[in-house]
């Protein structure tokens, strides 16, 4: 179990990987219980959720 906006939720995921080189492919299909993907699938329909970066030395940078 996890926590959605301060509540238990049975929330569950089928995550799938692809590395290609540089770039790693993140697919998410969560279930129809509540979270933040769930959440955001209602609200947004499928699509881009988030983009991350990989810095070398991020915390100097900061």
């Amino acid at each position: 179990m996890s926590m959605y906006n301060g509540e238990v939720t049975a929330a569950r995921a089928k995550l799938a990987f692809f590395d290609m080189g540089s770039l790693q492919l993140e697919l998410i299909e969560p279930d129809e219980h509540p979270s933040t993907w769930r959440e955001h699938l209602d609200q947004h329909g499928e699509g881009v959720h988030h983009i991350a970066f990989q810095i070398q030395g991020v915390q100097e940078k900061l």
